[in-house]
């Protein structure tokens, strides 16, 4: 992915159903995206696989390729807590699950960390993410 040195005024405006992309469109086989399936203004924003994406949507079922959620959790005037969770999907294999515990987990650990501290050095910096209490 690119770096982004600053916040990207049209990935602000986000609606259900939108596309995100997690790499460029043309690494993974155009795969690596998610949808939004939740999305509460200055709040959460949650997404899933497109696969998974209409079943959520429609309460059908959990998801079974996995979800990525952050959640905005307003602390005082000045500060924000920004959770985050994702949940990946269930190996079918013995070798899978493997594979998931030993490369997939850490090297996600790794990455997700990286990007979260690089979003709070731009909240700090810009000021732009910050969540008003009263809404």
């Amino acid at each position: 992915m690119p770096r982004v040195e600053h916040v990207v005024t049209e990935w602000q405006q986000r609606t259900l159903g939108d596309i995100v992309w997690l790499a460029r469109r043309d690494r993974y086989r155009g795969e690596a995206r998610q949808k939004i399936v939740r999305i509460d203004r200055e709040r959460v924003l949650s997404m899933a696989s497109p696969s998974d994406w209409g079943r959520l949507v429609r309460r059908e079922t959990s998801p079974r390729d996995g979800t990525w959620t952050f959640i905005l959790i307003p602390v005082n005037a000045r500060t924000t807590r920004l959770v985050v969770r994702s949940r990946g999907p269930e190996a079918p294999t013995l070798v899978g699950r493997l594979f998931w515990v030993a490369v997939f987990e850490p090297a996600h650990f790794i990455m997700e960390r990286k990007m979260l501290v690089h979003i709070r050095a731009l909240a700090e910096k810009s000021g732009q993410l910050a969540v008003p209490l009263a809404s």
